[in-house]
């Protein structure tokens, strides 16, 4: 990973505009502690269920099944399953887009 800070930036301009967003990060290698492993370790939300979820593994077969379990934790800790329309969800992503800093 050459770019944490921008990449948290980025993240955390999108963390503003949904207090429904997540992220979670495959990171799919043998070696641990990678810059990537500590980049996303730093990233802490601003509700519980946004820290963001890392899953390690050297075989690319188990990280979907491992990333679906994530999610499902995440669900869980919000304690809410109440669904959020399409359009609200575009509007919030349209505006943090908005925000961040877009190479022409």
């Amino acid at each position: 990973m050459f770019d944490p800070e921008p990449s948290k930036e980025k993240i955390f301009t999108m963390f503003d505009h949904s207090d429904k967003i997540t992220f979670d990060a495959a990171i799919i290698t043998a070696a641990k502690g990678t810059n990537m492993q500590k980049m996303a370790e730093g990233i802490k939300g601003r509700k519980p269920y946004q820290d963001m979820g890392i899953v390690l593994g050297n075989n690319p077969e188990e990280v979907p099944m491992a990333i679906v379990g994530l999610l499902l934790e995440k669900v869980r800790k919000t304690g809410s399953f109440q669904a959020v329309p399409n359009s609200q969800k575009r509007r919030a992503m349209r505006q943090a887009h908005n925000k961040m800093d877009r190479k022409p």
